[in-house]
């Protein structure tokens, strides 16, 4: 009894003891217990954690705030804001860059930063541009400029030994003259004109007209002798630039003198020609005042709508026929939907919607405060889309997955049928909802997770290009479920997987090689000692649990390996990998571990670490046996005296 009495004594003191010591280290807080992602702040000789920019919590624990959430967290208007590790970036699709008003995206002239070689000239298209090249044959070089011409509508010439392209449609000289019309003749002006002189790309504008006929004349008209004519029809925007003949009637002959014209259609409604001089005097070419009350071959109407003019506007208008309006409601509100690794876009036919009743101009999202959906495609006039991130949260879209798919979803919001002038609406209003489905796999299981544990840093290529790098650990081999939450415990026998990947460089040529991933027992990569889990791009063979399931292949690197804990008071592990992006046109980039003297790779850059941690190892092996003093031995004699001692000291 009097062994159970003392026995009950050492676990009230020790208990006692530990409880005040627990509560002394409570309230202070050392800079070692600071979270990877928090500052230690000293505060009248107190130190306290707190939390970086980006991220939230006590400073003992902090996670990533997502900042596209909300779009009063972020500034980047009608851009698409992607969430990084502790911050945000705001994103144009490729070619475009975001306003100064910060409102939108506006094309890059990529001309501007000289592209192309000096051998060269360089032709900026919408969201890209053209290196058009000189080197070569002449007749190389002639192949260049048709290619020009038939992809981009643009017309190339030589001036000073090299070739230069550009869009005629911008580049013309106006022909306003009055007396070009079929209406007037020589005899009403007083002399002959003569466009002999006339060489290059010109606009037809003025009362005389800005169309040139496809029809035989009469002569003497169009302020000449012998007046010039299509002989074929004129293109669409589609064609580019065309060749025709343009043919003078003189002598009873609709074309006794004949040359090679070009004609290109313009988006602005309007023709520009390049003409060559005239045959011989006096010849001019004319211009028909009536062809110009008809532009429809102009305009790119889509294959719902008619080109018309309505209160005196040509444009392009939906048809209304008996078989459109025997086409049901639900297929007509069917949209179309496209999904990109990205991305999600969904497009209604315009037509549709307006014989429907609904005005395209009001659709939006159910998220109707989310700016910079909109999708504005001047070469599809037929359809109206809206473009949506597939990630959760953004413009209040939806995410649901399983074990192997996501699934995010958004709905479109169709307002009532009403007009400006109504004071009351009895029509309901119209949701159709629409979703992409993706596989999961390392990247998606990241961007649909809800608190992901991820380290994130920047990688740069030679300074001209900046990408993102994520660092994560997975809970199974497929890389398919992220690790959740403040922190990771794992127990000595868990196998830790771990993935790397390169955000926002689908469209490089890039490849990820890590050269060399350890663990350290603090958050320093340069602790001196480390555990290298792979070394020169290949794993540590010394160690049967590590194995390089992807290197040097991909954007993506992945290895696993069992987890360990280091020798001494080290309850935790950080990670680093030391990574460079390979070039794979300019040489070798896997890693060949099988050949001692494998060939070095192409790195383009400086390396960059990324450290991901603490991972903290669950050990509770530790178990209390005996049944009294007199079973515990010498030393549980002496932790007793110890914890009696404390137990006085309190009193």
């Amino acid at each position: 009894m009097t062994g159970l009495y003392y026995v009950l004594l050492l676990i009230f003191c020790f208990a006692s003891a530990m409880g005040k010591i627990r509560a002394q280290n409570q309230t202070e807080t050392h800079c070692s217990d600071c979270h990877i992602n928090a500052i230690c702040e000293d505060m009248n000789s107190v130190h306290k954690c707190i939390c970086k920019r980006g991220f939230a919590g006590d400073g003992l624990s902090c996670v990533d705030v997502d900042e596209c959430a909300h779009t009063s967290s972020n500034t980047c208007g009608s851009a698409m804001c992607v969430n990084t590790f502790g911050s945000y970036t705001c994103k144009c699709p490729a070619g475009y860059i975001e306003n100064p008003s910060g409102s939108g995206c506006e094309d890059i002239n990529e001309c501007d930063s000289y592209p192309c070689s000096p051998l060269s000239s360089c032709v900026n298209i919408p969201g890209n541009y053209s290196c058009i090249y000189e080197s070569g044959s002449h007749h190389e070089v002639n192949q260049r400029k048709k290619r020009a011409t038939a992809n981009f509508g643009l017309d190339c010439v030589d001036a000073f030994g090299s070739s230069v392209c550009m869009d005629p449609c911008f580049n013309y000289t106006v022909l306003n003259e009055y007396w070009r019309s079929i209406n007037v003749t020589y005899l009403q002006i007083g002399y002959a004109n003569c466009d002999n002189t006339k060489r290059g790309w010109y606009r037809f504008v003025g009362s005389g007209g800005t169309q040139m006929p496809e029809y035989c004349i009469l002569e003497y008209s169009c302020g000449t002798h012998a007046p010039m004519w299509i002989n074929g029809s004129h293109p669409s925007i589609s064609d580019g630039i065309v060749n025709r003949t343009s043919c003078a009637r003189w002598s009873g002959s609709c074309c006794l003198w004949s040359t090679t014209i070009k004609i290109k259609a313009c988006s602005g409604g309007y023709y520009v020609y390049k003409l060559d001089g005239t045959p011989v005097c006096s010849l001019t070419y004319c211009t028909d005042p009536s062809a110009a009350a008809n532009p429809c071959s102009t305009l790119a109407c889509g294959d719902d709508e008619e080109c018309k003019n309505l209160n005196g506007t040509w444009g392009c208008y939906c048809k209304y026929d008996n078989s459109s309006s025997l086409i049901s409601d639900i297929v007509k509100l069917t949209p179309e939907v496209m999904c990109s690794p990205s991305q999600m876009k969904v497009s209604f036919r315009k037509c549709y919607l307006e014989s429907m009743g609904y005005v395209t101009a009001n659709v939006t999202l159910r998220d109707r405060t989310c700016a910079g959906f909109r999708d504005i495609n001047r070469n599809n006039k037929s359809t109206i889309s809206l473009v949506t991130a597939a990630r959760t949260g953004y413009c209040s879209t939806q995410l649901t997955k399983n074990a192997t798919h996501a699934v995010y979803g958004n709905v479109v919001y169709l307002p009532s049928r009403s007009t400006v002038t109504d004071v009351i609406v009895r029509d309901k209003d119209t949701y159709v909802s629409y979703s992409c489905t993706y596989p999961l796999d390392m990247q998606i299981s990241l961007s649909s997770s809800l608190n992901p544990i991820i380290s994130s840093t920047n990688i740069s290529v030679g300074g001209t290009a900046t990408y993102t790098l994520k660092m994560a650990l997975y809970q199974y081999p497929n890389f398919t479920l992220p690790y959740e939450g403040p922190s990771i415990s794992l127990g000595r026998d868990a196998m830790l997987y771990v993935g790397l990947l390169v955000d926002d460089a689908e469209r490089s040529q890039f490849i990820l090689l890590m050269r060399n991933c350890y663990g350290t027992p603090t958050r320093d990569p340069a602790h001196p000692v480390k555990y290298f889990i792979i070394k020169n791009s290949c794993p540590n063979k010394q160690d049967a649990t590590i194995s390089v399931i992807e290197n040097g292949v991909s954007l993506q690197g992945k290895w696993q390996l069992q987890i360990f804990k280091f020798f001494g008071d080290y309850p935790q592990v950080y990670f680093h990998c030391e990574v460079v992006l390979c070039d794979p046109s300019a040489g070798l980039c896997a890693p060949n571990c099988n050949n001692a003297r494998a060939s070095k790779t192409q790195d383009i850059g400086n390396s960059t670490i990324i450290s991901f941690g603490p991972v903290l190892t669950n050990d509770n092996t530790a178990k209390l046996s005996g049944s009294g003093i007199r079973g515990l031995g010498i030393l549980p004699l002496l932790t007793y005296g110890l914890a009696l001692l404390l137990c006085l000291l309190q009193t």
